[in-house]
């Protein structure tokens, strides 16, 4: 596994570029496809680095924050992004990234409210499992509470499957891609169901703001669509129709995805939007 050109004269900083042990560690620390533009550019603030590369600066600063969170790049007090000047320090910030961070799971408020009420229907899609998931901050200050379970990644990981599979909508926090902010403080992750979700019903009676758009849209390829209705079936917004393929109406869409991960004939993608729209 040779070190990519574009890191070379990073490695040659070190003296270790012929080192395959080294070009196995960047090969875990600078995986995304803007990072072989990114790191030759440093240092530089965002938008110094945006005018280098001609990546824009939204994407600059999200790639740069996800870089520092695993300690392959600094960030200054000056907000200027460097890399680490000796081999000592790039071990170090990166030994402590927090790739396991605390994951908690706790029975989900709306379900178990609609239970207590007795208006929880008994086709509800979540079953009786846990599914409201927590990182971090918020997962420690429920773990203090004692009313948590704690997660390991992998049952995290098989939960969200779990509820992907039931047709729940992913919900989670928003830091507006403030990633300091979100690894202090911690994240929700709801798995909401239709019947009993305060924030679907919240949709449902026209105040869509509360819940926004995920920011993605479904595209449909209507010569893999075999007009089954599993989507329009499965879709929480009642956004998809059938008439002999699926429609779905950009309207009600809050591009939640499950159409995507219903669909047998994978008919559906979903494609990032540029201005994603705040209400219906």
């Amino acid at each position: 596994m040779p070190i990519p050109d574009a890191l070379i004269p990073f490695a040659e900083h070190f003296g270790l570029q012929d080192s395959e042990t080294l070009a196995r560690i960047f090969g875990m620390l600078y995986d995304h496809e803007d990072d072989l533009a990114l790191i030759p550019a440093l240092p530089g603030k965002v938008k110094e680095v945006s005018a280098k590369t001609g990546i824009p600066e939204e994407r600059v600063k999200d790639e740069l924050y996800r870089l520092a969170l695993k300690g392959a790049v600094m960030k200054m007090p000056s907000g200027e992004f460097v890399l680490p000047d000796i081999l000592l320090e790039l071990r170090d910030f990166s030994a402590i990234w927090p790739e396991a961070p605390l994951i908690t799971t706790v029975p989900c408020p709306c379900r178990l409210q609609a239970r207590i009420a007795g208006k929880r229907p008994s086709e509800c899609p979540a079953g009786e499992k846990s599914f409201c998931l927590q990182t971090g901050g918020m997962a420690q200050a429920l773990v203090n509470r004692g009313i948590a379970t704690v997660l390991s990644t992998e049952e995290a990981l098989i939960r969200i499957d779990e509820a992907a599979g039931a047709g729940l909508v992913h919900n989670v926090t928003d830091f507006a891609d403030d990633f300091e902010t979100a690894s202090r403080v911690g994240m929700s992750i709801c798995n909401c169901c239709p019947c009993c979700c305060i924030l679907l019903y919240s949709v449902y009676q026209g105040f869509p703001e509360i819940l926004g758009n995920s920011g993605y849209r479904p595209v449909l390829n209507p010569d893999a669509c075999i007009g089954c209705g599993e989507c329009a079936e499965h879709c929480p917004f009642h956004a998809v129709s059938m008439d002999e393929i699926a429609f779905v109406n950009t309207e009600k869409c809050l591009g939640c995805g499950n159409c995507a991960l219903i669909c047998p004939e994978q008919a559906f993608t979903m494609e990032k939007m540029e201005t994603p729209p705040v209400h219906f």
